[in-house]
């Protein structure tokens, strides 16, 4: 019987009060491992996938590049392909010139693959990939102590694995999955107690300015106005911040293209009920190319939540992914209408959430904790904490080091 591929649906980043309902959708197809046939004189790679038949996942511009694109493309939201490699029955059995050719293909499996629905691949995913080591976890990788390749359209990422360690604090109690991408940016997934992941990303944040025309005709597609963009001093908004440094009493809330992985354009909204307020982009033509207009691959809108407000009093309660200092997080309301998706409006986005923090800690504002709520208008709950320590980068200023971004990810079936 020939292997058949799975399919996991799971959402990440979902709400500790609305368990069940909210996170951002992933489907993670987990191809079957290919079947290694070996004889006296030869080995054979072959891996029983429609229209890829002979193929081998060890190279990266195969196996099925279409395969992949029609499996992304029956989904309504993101998905993650996971290859595992290679893993022969009894290597021992294999006569030594077998073993030398194995290793001459360096096959450390698995690789990720990240798509939109519309069948795009792209370079990473932050939620597709938390809810893909969710499942790497699940099917015991970690026990194998074997490293591991996530690659992507644009690279490969040489990953391990460490298994549970006694340490003193619960990130370092659980397992951890660790991988590099060849320009040596390291990220890091942890599988925590309680259903949980975090993501360790270590990318130097990245802004640039935006044409104000281009973001006045991209709000009026969402049904506002720039006159709706929060202007005023952050000391003026917020005097409940915690800052890092005394801020200029002239700092306002960024509006720009922030990156730690792709461009968004940030935009801070006055208030929670304007930006509730906004609507899917009236049209999806006109909104994509306004965004290539700038370099952005989505408008992040967002609106500090004040710790006097009801809304807000998750700040100071134990739903807040267990942060310490709770006095010293932030908490956000935030909405992402991507360039093009294949769907108007994002419940939750990582690398968004960890950009925003970036260039809010950067100017100051806050301790380097963060909550970041979406998808409130979608009736799609979502959380993600994002956390930085910006003493791990080599100028302390917080724009980059390291990045925990971290969700709940809840499997629904396979």
């Amino acid at each position: 019987m020939k292997p058949s591929i799975r399919s996991i649906a799971a959402r990440v980043f979902t709400h500790p009060k609305y368990p069940k309902k909210g996170g951002n959708p992933v489907t993670i197809f987990v191809l079957p491992p290919p079947v290694v046939s070996y004889s006296s004189s030869s080995l054979t790679f072959s891996n029983h996938l429609p229209s890829c038949s002979g193929t081998s996942v060890l190279d990266p511009s195969s196996p099925a590049v279409d395969l992949r694109k029609k499996l992304a493309q029956s989904c309504k939201w993101e998905s993650v392909i996971v290859e595992y490699g290679i893993c022969p029955d009894d290597v021992t059995q294999m006569s030594e010139p077998h073993q030398l050719q194995l290793q001459r293909q360096k096959i450390q499996p698995p690789r990720l693959h990240f798509y939109m629905p519309s069948g795009e691949e792209v370079s990473f995913c932050a939620h597709a990939a938390m809810g893909a080591a969710m499942i790497i976890y699940q099917d015991q990788i970690v026990k194998s102590n074997r490293g591991i390749v996530m690659g992507t359209k644009n690279d490969g990422l040489v990953c391990s694995i460490s298994s549970p360690s006694c340490m003193e604090t619960e990130e370092e109690l659980s397992s951890k999955i660790t991988f590099q991408t060849c320009d040596r940016v390291h990220h890091t997934a942890t599988i925590l107690p309680g259903q949980r992941v975090a993501l360790t990303m270590k990318h130097d944040l990245k802004e640039t300015d935006v044409n104000h025309e281009i973001v006045a005709k991209l709000l009026n597609l969402v049904g506002l106005k720039m006159e709706h963009v929060d202007t005023s001093s952050i000391i003026q908004k917020s005097s409940h911040h915690v800052y890092k440094d005394p801020p200029s009493p002239h700092l306002q809330y960024p509006m720009v293209n922030s990156s730690v992985s792709r461009y968004k354009t940030l935009v801070p909204i006055q208030t929670l009920d304007l930006l509730h307020n906004a609507t899917n982009p009236k049209d999806a033509n006109e909104f994509r190319t306004l965004c290539d207009a700038i370099g952005s691959t989505g408008l992040y809108l967002y609106t500090p939540v004040i710790p006097s407000s009801p809304s807000c009093s998750s700040s100071s309660s134990s739903s807040a992914d267990h942060l310490n200092h709770h006095n010293h997080v932030e908490e956000l309301e935030c909405r992402q209408f991507p360039r093009a998706s294949g769907y108007p409006e994002d419940p939750a986005t990582g690398i968004a959430a960890s950009a925003l923090a970036c260039s809010l800690y950067k100017r100051g504002m806050g301790q380097g904790e963060y909550i970041v709520n979406q998808g409130t208008a979608m009736k799609r709950h979502s959380r993600c904490i994002v956390r930085i320590n910006g003493n791990d980068h080599e100028d302390g200023d917080g724009g980059g080091g390291l990045i925990y971004c971290s969700g709940i990810v809840e499997m629904d079936d396979e």
